[in-house]
């Protein structure tokens, strides 16, 4: 099931040229069609219709416990078990390596009682300043148990991570390095590949916060030798649900987290009271919907998918290389617009390139009230979001980003169209124009 909208047909072009055909895109989604101009994704997206289908069919048909000795129960624990593994798949990876919690912050604060049991006074973590606290704050508290926390600090103006400054923390006894993969104030794209064989190199592991990276660039854990990497379903069109990756292997680093029986299982080790039934279930709809996406641009032409079709992983990635190639136009449209009145700043890195941040822009301007500037843009039926921090206390306090006041931030994602940044320009431009 999808709402109307236009089709446009780009099938003729070559598979490099292809342009994401957006009101195809759009018309999965029911909430799109309120006419609201919703820039808030950062803060949770909307879902296709298939993952609001698999949650009412689980909650109308499955609300039981998943027991396979009778037939409803074994339909149950088959409907969970279809959204884990197509998660897995499209991921390229196994079932067991993936962990569903209720959102990131728990995840990594369990992951970090865990290693903390294999961990000595003395041994040292490093913790990141461009990071979300979901990603600090569950580190630093090891520091009660004798474990030193060292912190990664930013450049005071860019907001950005240097590479030679980690190194310069890094020593015998680091046992974790923890970082983002894309903050969600300055949206810069760390080098996660790069940074991991340092820190593997210096015989320490590395936490990765993708909560801001995920929806929009696809996920690649072998080809950047990751141990673990966090990030939330839903801002990925999907239910309320946290994931964390975990290399193979892993578990002799840290210790079991749920009940005694359960020792040596993954990924029960790490998901103390199971998983969240439902919405576990409902992520199978996520996947479907890239796999519409993927065919109705690729696949235009074929009835069904056949053993000669790309994996769903390479699907997953082509769909994604069409988000990004379009969000960088909304990005590079609404920051060209943001550098042009005077007084305007904008945290990171000031350009539209998908290979150097995020579609996730936080601004501020001289003598505009941040506060005041998002609730009139509201009156215009446009939502975007402002903080004093966005949970990213450290890295705001670097930029000195009003302490009451705050920043604006639009956060678009894939579905959000140029009209829609043209739009958000036009009731941004007399509200900026008056205090120049």
């Amino acid at each position: 099931m999808r709402i109307s909208g236009r089709r446009r047909n780009y099938y003729s072009m070559a598979a490099d040229q292809l342009v994401l055909d957006v009101d195809f895109c759009r018309s999965f989604f029911p909430s799109l069609a309120d006419g609201l101009v919703y820039m808030e994704n950062a803060g949770g997206s909307y879902v296709p219709q298939s993952v609001i289908d698999c949650t009412v069919s689980f909650l109308t048909h499955h609300r039981r416990q998943p027991y396979a000795h009778y037939e409803k129960g074994a339909e149950a624990k088959q409907g969970i078990r279809l959204g884990e593994t197509k998660l897995a798949e499209m991921l390229d990876v196994e079932t067991d390596q993936l962990i569903f919690g209720a959102n990131t912050t728990v995840n990594f604060y369990v992951l970090a009682q865990a290693l903390r049991t294999k961990m000595s006074p003395g041994d040292e973590i490093v913790v990141s300043h461009q990071d979300h606290e979901a990603n600090i704050g569950c580190w630093q508290r090891l520091s009660e148990t004798g474990i030193v926390v060292r912190e990664w600090k930013v450049d005071a103006t860019t907001g950005l991570l240097s590479v030679d400054d980690l190194r310069a923390l890094l020593s015998a006894k680091t046992k974790v390095v923890c970082f983002t993969h894309a903050s969600n104030v300055v949206a810069a794209t760390n080098n996660v590949g790069l940074i991991a064989k340092l820190v593997h190199e210096a015989g320490a592991l590395v936490c990765v916060d993708g909560v801001a990276y995920t929806p929009h660039s696809p996920l690649k854990f072998k080809e950047w030798d990751v141990d673990f990497y966090g990030f939330s379903l839903y801002k990925v069109f999907g239910p309320h649900l946290g994931v964390l990756y975990c290399k193979k292997g892993m578990e002799k680093h840290f210790r079991n987290q749920n009940h005694f029986f359960l020792e040596g299982i993954m990924p029960a080790m790490l998901n103390p009271g199971g998983g969240l039934y439902t919405s576990v279930a409902s992520t199978a709809g996520v996947v479907d919907y890239i796999e519409t996406v993927y065919k109705h641009h690729y696949q235009p032409d074929k009835q069904s998918a056949s053993s000669e079709d790309d994996s769903l992983h390479i699907r997953y990635c082509k769909v994604f290389g069409l988000f990004e190639k379009h969000e960088e136009m909304l990005s590079t449209r609404l920051i060209d617009f943001l550098k042009s009145m005077k007084g305007v700043r904008v945290f990171g890195p000031a350009v539209g390139d998908h290979k150097v941040r995020m579609p996730t822009i936080a601004f501020a301007a001289d003598g505009v009230s941040s506060q005041d500037m998002v609730r009139k843009v509201a009156e215009s039926k446009i939502a975007i979001a402002v903080s004093e921090h966005f949970y990213s206390c450290h890295l705001a306090e670097s930029l000195g980003i009003d302490a009451k006041d705050g920043a604006a931030r639009v956060s678009m994602v894939h579905y959000n169209t140029l009209e829609e940044v043209d739009r958000l320009c036009t009731a941004l431009k007399p509200i900026l124009s008056a205090a120049e």
